[in-house]
C-alpha cells in the first residue's frame, strides 16, 4: 500500500531492506495520509484512535460499522437524519426523561373528561356506577325504560315538572 505522508522525515535503510523513520525533520500544520482508491487499514490485534480535541470521521458516500458490540458514551448528543430505519430482534431502553414525561401524563387521563358528539352503550348483564355527586342534564328528552325501576333517597327525592304521569 502507497501512503503520502505530508511530513519530510529521516528515513534509514538497512542492509535487509528494511525501512525505519529515524526522525521526523518537517511536519505540516496538518498532517494528512493520502492512499490510493481502495485502500483497507487493517490490524489483527485492537486499535485506538486517541485526539486531544475533536475527531472527525467523514465519508463522501456510505459509512458502515459492522461489530458485534458498539458502546457511545456522550456527555451531550446531537444526532441529525432525514430517514432513519432500524431492525433489532430486541430493544431495551431505560430513559428517565421518557418516565419524568410519561408519569404526568398519567394521572392527566386518569382525570381526562370525555366529550362526546353522540354517545351509545348497550351493557349485556349488570351495570353499576358509583359517584361522589351526578348530574345528567339532557337540552331535549330523556327516557329510562326497564321492568323494574328503584331511587332510593335518604333524604330528598324530588321530581319538577309542569305534568307528571304516573301509570
Amino acid at each position: 500500500m502507497l501512503c503520502k505522508l505530508e511530513s519530510t522525515v529521516l528515513l534509514a535503510c538497512l542492509e535487509d531492506e528494511t525501512r525505519v523513520f529515524l526522525a521526523v525533520l518537517f511536519r505540516a500544520e496538518e498532517a494528512r495520509i493520502s492512499m490510493p482508491e481502495r485502500s483497507t487499514l487493517e490490524c489483527a490485534g485492537s486499535l485506538t484512535l486517541r485526539c486531544a480535541e475533536g475527531l472527525d470521521l467523514q465519508s463522501g458516500r456510505s459509512m458502515r460499522r459492522h461489530t458485534e458490540e458498539l458502546g457511545v458514551t456522550a456527555k451531550n448528543c446531537e444526532l441529525r437524519a432525514l430517514s432513519v430505519k432500524s431492525i433489532a430482534n430486541s430493544i431495551d431502553i431505560c430513559c428517565s426523561t421518557l418516565y419524568s414525561i410519561a408519569k404526568p401524563a398519567l394521572s392527566v387521563f386518569a382525570s381526562l373528561t370525555q366529550c362526546l358528539g353522540t354517545s351509545r352503550r348497550m351493557v349485556e348483564g349488570e351495570d353499576e356506577t358509583r359517584t361522589g355527586s351526578s348530574t345528567l342534564l339532557a337540552e331535549d328528552t330523556v327516557t329510562v325504560m326497564s321492568k323494574n325501576k328503584l331511587t332510593p333517597a335518604e333524604e330528598t327525592a324530588r321530581t319538577d315538572a309542569k305534568l307528571i304521569q304516573l301509570g
